[in-house]
């Protein structure tokens, strides 16, 4: 009595449709432990659902919101000495936790020689932003607020306005936010602390992060629309989530389903 040779490897394939679905699940399944890994985080600590799956790093605030108090780390500060002369002030200046980056280019700080200074100190110094003034009517301040204080060297004066415009990054806190597109971020700039102008901004909403074209030192923070930091924190926000991870669920169950049936089926057809 023969016995059937095994049927080759390709043709023990899953069928096209078994390999689709056996892909989505697979891709599904890991989207699902990524989120049951961050499912301790508050939902302003989360990354939001439909906006991409890179992941910053946690934000630092200097007054952190209850829920992230017990894993908050303080944010950095810099302080950079930007050689005039040799350098003409050129630089890049940042903080360790990069949540704050400024990209200063030539010309920024145009003097006579004769004005005996040499170099340019930037300070960037994260601040409460419960201690400032409130945002314009239709923000809410999310976030750190930064001070960045630019003086000249050795004579300790001003050194604002610059001559030429200095590209500034802010990194936010995220929201947990259902849809694709994520509320904008507006930068908003202060002389003192007391009154705050908005600055023309750019999102860049994957790193969490604003950038925008600044002409002066002073106070810096972001802002967001008050409705999306209440959406956030609604029952009924929670709510929208919920019913979107059951019913990734549902899907990976859904999937799983077909796959081993497909399975099935293509074993009795070998038989």
């Amino acid at each position: 009595m023969s016995t059937r040779p095994a049927a080759p490897l390709a043709d023990r394939r899953l069928p096209p449709r078994a390999r689709f679905a056996a892909a989505g699940l697979a891709a599904a399944i890991a989207y699902l432990v990524g989120a049951a890994l961050s499912g301790h985080l508050s939902p302003l600590a989360r990354h939001p659902l439909m906006d991409g799956f890179v992941s910053p790093q946690p934000y630092r605030w200097v007054s952190p919101p209850p829920e992230d108090a017990g894993s908050n780390q303080p944010p950095a500060g810099a302080r950079q000495l930007l050689n005039l002369p040799k350098q003409q002030g050129i630089g890049y200046v940042h903080t360790s936790d990069g949540q704050v980056q400024l990209i200063i280019g030539k010309g920024t700080w145009n003097m006579p020689a004769a004005n005996g200074e040499t170099g340019v100190l930037v300070a960037v110094d994260p601040l409460d932003p419960a201690k400032y003034a409130k945002a314009p009517s239709g923000l809410t301040i999310s976030g750190n607020v930064y001070r960045i204080a630019t003086t000249f060297q050795p004579s300790g004066t001003s050194a604002t306005p610059f001559t030429a415009p200095v590209t500034l990054i802010l990194e936010y806190p995220a929201i947990a936010t259902v849809g694709i597109t994520p509320p904008p971020r507006t930068i908003l700039w202060s002389k003192d602390g007391t009154t705050w102008t908005r600055v023309a901004t750019q999102n860049a909403h994957v790193q969490q992060s604003a950038y925008a074209t600044v002409h002066r030192s002073g106070y810096y923070a972001v802002s967001v629309p008050p409705s999306a930091l209440a959406a956030a924190s609604s029952g009924h926000g929670r709510l929208i989530g919920i019913v979107a991870f059951v019913g990734l669920a549902l899907f990976v169950l859904a999937a799983a389903a077909y796959v081993v049936s497909a399975v099935r089926r293509s074993r009795r057809d070998e038989a």
